[in-house]
């Protein structure tokens, strides 16, 4: 569903409403009106595009009809030759909704050791209702700010939980590209430290909220929440940085336009008051057979292969209980296993190829591994090639076999079970 962010005509009516907005905000009010023509339409196209599901598709189209009512009202009151009302969904919405920082805030930013990673939409496979979620909670808000909360609200708080591997800190992260306000992301170690005092702590702790205030509306993401607000260790500092921390929250809470998304591995290690926090808790399960399916097909679409579709619905099914990120390591390990194969192999043999569309038409003669008694084996091994005329072979669902069992789950069936307790005691069901 958060695919629909990085479509043509979404970015397009993006422009054309934040242009609107700022127009708006400015009291050039026909220029507002233009703007809002020009970018309501193409979200009813939005709308309409094939995927999109009959709940963001009524969202869509009552963010439209916003708009169109915003160009009714502007057009009678111009035409009358009276003032135009302010927006007041307008007067809500910061200056900086196109994602500036403030300087000092940049120099913060440089302090955290978060490290920002390539990750778009494409890559989030899976988790189709988190990322419904997400989209008509937290992106659609911040890609089009100033509505009214009766057409959509930005969730103050929403924690995500589920096993290591699930895809917590991928899914923030792709949520970090698609909008435009500002974004920090901290983890346990940017807030609390062995090497730093107690003072220090809690001035990271005051800073980031400080910064996160400063920069709205903004996103603030937490990893590794049950670090930073779990269980008092002997000699730690964690109880007053938690306390701390519960106390920003709460003032975050109060009419502002922050939203705090934290993930965590362990949700029973949290308070049950910093649970309350959060507004919206939503659980990253295991990938089920068919998203296994869309992982596998995701990650071997870079290497070369020969799977067929009933491959990937085999290997979907033979990989029941892995997460994404274990598929992720089983690909990986495939398009090593030729790599493997040429440093023990002993002896190779010529294989004829036929030209590739749009390279030398000639054919080519290359080498590929092989038996002692295979016919035209060739005694040699791998630093002896030329790395040219070595013919890749591709995998196959075979090769995927063979790495599977030496590849096992990562999930622990203790934490399996005690993640599914607490889902079930304190998580929320749709």
């Amino acid at each position: 569903m958060m695919e629909l962010a990085s479509s043509s005509l979404m970015k397009t009516s993006l422009q054309h409403l934040q242009a609107g907005l700022t127009a708006d905000c400015q009291g050039r009010y026909r220029d507002a009106a233009v703007a809002y023509m020009d970018g309501a339409p193409l979200l009813l196209q939005v709308a309409r595009e094939e995927g999109v599901s009959t709940p963001v598709k009524q969202l869509l189209k009552s963010l439209s009809q916003s708009y169109l009512n915003r160009i009714q009202l502007i057009k009678t009151q111009l035409e009358a030759k009276e003032d135009v009302p302010p927006n007041k969904a307008v007067d809500r919405a910061h200056p900086n909704m196109i994602g500036e920082l403030q300087e000092d805030s940049k120099e913060f930013l440089r302090t955290l050791s978060y490290q920002p990673f390539e990750c778009n939409l494409e890559e989030v496979k899976g988790m189709t209702q988190a990322k419904e979620f997400l989209w008509k909670n937290v992106v659609l808000p911040l890609l089009f700010p100033g509505f009214p909360d009766s057409v959509t609200r930005v969730k103050k708080g929403i924690l995500l939980y589920g096993l290591p591997g699930t895809g917590k800190t991928m899914l923030m992260c792709a949520v970090a590209r698609i909008v435009s306000c500002p974004v920090f992301r901290v983890t346990a170690t940017d807030l609390v430290s062995r090497w730093s005092g107690r003072e220090q702590c809690l001035k990271r702790v005051k800073e980031l909220f400080r910064h996160a205030l400063l920069n709205q509306p903004c996103l603030v993401f937490v990893d590794d929440l049950e670090m930073i607000c779990g269980p008092e260790k002997e000699g730690g500092i964690v109880g007053e940085v938690r306390e701390e921390f519960f106390t920003q929250l709460r003032e975050i809470a109060a009419g502002n336009q922050v939203t705090v998304i934290a993930a965590t591995q362990k949700p029973w290690l949290l308070p049950g008051t910093l649970q309350r926090r959060f507004d919206r808790r939503f659980y990253l399960t295991l990938p089920s057979a068919d998203e296994r399916v869309e992982i596998l097909a995701h990650h071997f679409v870079s290497i070369k292969h020969q799977l067929t579709e009933a491959d990937f619905d085999f290997l979907g099914q033979m990989t029941s209980g892995y997460t994404g990120a274990d598929l992720s390591v089983v690909v990986r390990s495939c398009s090593m296993a030729y790599v493997r194969t040429l440093q023990k192999a002993t002896h190779f043999r010529k294989v004829t190829v036929s030209p590739d569309e749009g390279r030398d038409k000639t054919e080519q003669v290359m080498l590929v591994p092989c038996g002692s008694s295979e016919a035209g084996a060739i005694e040699i091994t791998v630093e002896f090639l030329n790395p040219e005329r070595l013919l890749e072979v591709p995998a196959t669902r075979m090769t995927v076999e063979e790495e599977l069992k030496e590849m096992r789950s990562s999930v622990c069936d203790a934490d399996l079970q005690q993640m599914n307790q607490w889902h079930e005691k304190f998580g929320q069901h749709d």
